[in-house]
């Protein structure tokens, strides 16, 4: 006996007809308690911390730029890397911000 409850067919058509009702049962039963992908808590926390610091790295190194260009030595350097500061600061507050779900 089938798990839908069918008796074994001996004809091979009657058996695959069969055999195609249980598959697409046991497929809409898989669905309907599938899980919602989230990403985990870790990953979450792996991109803020790469956000965050990337940020920080291309403020600063900008900042460096701009001060071998235009020989202020140390003036851009800082506060282009306290505006890295910043955009990283904002980037982690809107990843952990919960979302309205639309």
């Amino acid at each position: 006996m089938t798990p839908s409850g069918h008796e074994d067919p001996p004809d091979i058509d009657q058996r695959l007809r069969c055999l195609k009702v249980d598959i697409e049962a046991e497929r809409t039963r898989l669905k309907e308690r599938a899980p919602v992908n989230r990403p985990s808590a870790l990953g979450e926390g792996m991109k803020g911390a790469t956000e965050f610091v990337g940020a920080v790295i291309v403020g600063g190194a900008i900042g460096v730029g701009i001060d071998r260009f235009a020989g202020t030595r140390p003036l851009f350097t800082i506060l282009l890397f306290l505006l890295g500061v910043a955009a990283g600061v904002v980037g982690l507050v809107r990843n952990v911000t919960p979302r309205a779900q639309k």
